[in-house]
């Protein structure tokens, strides 16, 4: 059966349920713990298919339709990339969390492209993406899809790949008037076994191959830990350049939500763009005490849904400026 859930990631903001009665049991404010593949956004993404039908038809038996909560579509989308447990880089369950963003990507109709990321262990991880919208102005907002090994990585980094595929469904429904690169960044985290800087290699990867071709973006955000945490930071590498933090900022001011400027090291994926010249910032929540931990299985859907507004907002920025 496709639930709601499922029928609300391929249309997006005009989402309604297909069943009588409330959406769903979990209020938008939960927190999200236990994996539910039947009722979740991505569980029924094809993985194979090349052309995908986006269209879903209202049984006969329904008579009343009700809006389906962000918060409960971005926890589904979560519980859903967790249930296969720690997706360490390389692994089978990296492989099949990376197939579900591809599915999950071709049913909302856009055309995924995807990369090879060699692992000095001998793996292979990847990157998925897919270009929504037209316009001389190129963002990439990204997300690491791996986890550390032993962890389930709700928060890390379920939380920020949720909150991309919910946006890509938007936008697939209302193109904007600039170009928006979704990407699932494969090994973000450090390497088991390996030294510290053996990370970000996905990212890297991306960031070498567009430099190579000329095609670096004009904005970038890593989208990294979102679902956990008091504090919610826009942060840029070092001393590079700030217009996408402070974009972020001014993304928070206009969606009412709370964020502050930082800077820091090499913490995540904004690090590869920033290197080059663009202008990249991270956006994150600190304050996970499950932070790497086998206990990182819950987030707070209220906090995504902030997550979301702010992205909205960055984007709806990004085309005016």
């Amino acid at each position: 059966m496709v639930g709601p859930i499922a029928v609300c990631l391929a249309v997006a903001a005009g989402c309604t349920a297909a069943t009588p009665g409330p959406a769903s049991t979990t209020p938008a404010t939960s927190t999200t713990s236990a994996p539910t593949p039947t009722t979740s956004a991505i569980s029924t993404a094809s993985t194979t298919s090349t052309t995908t039908d986006t269209t879903h038809t209202t049984p006969a038996t329904s008579t009343t339709s009700h809006p389906v909560p962000d918060g409960v579509v971005l926890g589904n989308i979560v519980a859903d990339l967790i249930a296969g447990g720690p997706r360490e880089a390389g692994t089978p369950a990296e492989h099949a969390a990376l197939d579900l963003v591809t599915g999950a990507l071709r049913d909302l109709g856009l055309v995924t492209e995807e990369e090879d990321v060699p692992l000095p262990n001998g793996r292979t991880s990847r990157n998925v993406w897919a270009t929504v919208g037209s316009g001389p102005r190129h963002v990439l907002l990204g997300a690491h899809i791996d986890s550390v090994r032993g962890s389930p990585g709700a928060d890390d980094n379920a939380s920020g790949v949720a909150l991309l595929l919910h946006l890509a469904g938007e936008l697939a429904a209302d193109p904007p008037s600039v170009r928006v690169t979704i990407v699932a960044f494969g090994a973000e985290e450090v390497l088991h076994g390996h030294a510290r800087d053996i990370h970000h290699l996905g990212s890297r990867r991306m960031a070498a191959r567009l430099a190579a071709e000329g095609t670096l973006p004009d904005l970038m955000v890593s989208v990294d830990m979102v679902g956990v945490g008091t504090r919610l930071l826009a942060v840029r590498y070092r001393d590079s350049d700030p217009t996408a933090r402070d974009l972020l900022v001014a993304a928070g001011d206009a969606a009412d939500v709370a964020i502050t400027a930082d800077s820091r090291g090499d913490i995540s994926d904004h690090e590869a763009f920033a290197r080059r010249g663009v202008p990249a910032a991270m956006l994150w929540r600190p304050d996970n005490p499950a932070y790497h931990g086998p206990d990182d299985v819950v987030v707070d859907v209220a906090l995504l849904e902030d997550g979301l507004a702010l992205l909205r907002a960055f984007i709806a920025l990004a085309m005016s400026t």
